[in-house]
């Protein structure tokens, strides 16, 4: 996996969509003139609701960006670790814990549990270690804390995350308002009017700034070869 190639086109997307919203968002409504299309001479009459909506919408771009960033960010450590062809013996121990919760259902009888158990033993000694799970369900539940939880699980470790406090209050609010928003307990226009175009820069800018650290921190990892003893 590249992991810099995919992130890079997913911020060019983001400041894209940056782009367009700055300028419906500081369009005056209440001149009511239409925005016109100069090919086909049709016009929109943009309100201050669509305006609402759109700075929602920039809710849900953010959460995207931040949950396929860890995601890859994930599967980049474990893509390495299939490329260097390990043995479950040849892992750090919070890796080990990941490879055995993968492995054992949570709920066995007791036969079953000992045919698991014999056979996991002989994966042990014959086969190359291989994730296709990541370590926690992540849908909907990124915000800092579990972010550093889930590295911690992995082995990373994130020391000196930039601005943490505030980078901790950005991401649990788009996080809380993307729930809000996906779970229909609040409507676009109802969040886009608790926001201003300033706070959506500001929550863009926390965001890459502390994807571009942890990408950093997961490279280093990989680069290191931390995932091995």
């Amino acid at each position: 996996m590249v992991l810099n190639d995919e992130y890079n086109q997913r911020v060019a997307d983001v400041k894209a969509f940056y782009e367009v919203l700055q300028f419906l968002d500081s369009v005056e409504t209440y001149k009511n003139k239409p925005i016109e299309d100069t090919n086909t001479y049709r016009g929109l009459m943009l309100t201050r609701n669509m305006q609402k909506c759109l700075r929602a919408e920039a809710i849900i771009v953010l959460y995207n960006l931040i949950e396929s960033t860890i995601s890859n960010c994930v599967f980049y450590v474990y893509d390495n670790i299939k490329d260097e062809k390990l043995y479950y013996g040849n892992l750090i121990s919070e890796l080990r814990d990941i490879w055995f919760r993968e492995k054992i259902p949570s709920k066995l009888s007791l036969d079953n549990a000992r045919k698991i158990s014999q056979r996991i033993a002989d994966t042990l000694a014959s086969e190359l270690i291989e994730f296709k799970n990541l370590p926690s369900d992540i849908s909907g539940n990124l915000d800092l804390r579990k972010i550093i939880s889930l590295s911690q699980k992995i082995g990373v470790k994130l020391e000196r995350i930039p601005d943490v406090k505030r980078t901790g209050d950005v991401f649990l609010s788009i996080k809380s308002k993307r729930n809000d928003l996906a779970h229909g307990n609040k409507s676009f226009s109802e969040v886009g009017s608790l926001l201003t175009y300033n706070d959506l820069v500001d929550y863009k800018e926390k965001t890459l700034a502390f994807l571009n650290f942890i990408i950093y921190k997961y490279q280093e990892f990989v680069s290191l070869k931390k995932f091995k003893i």
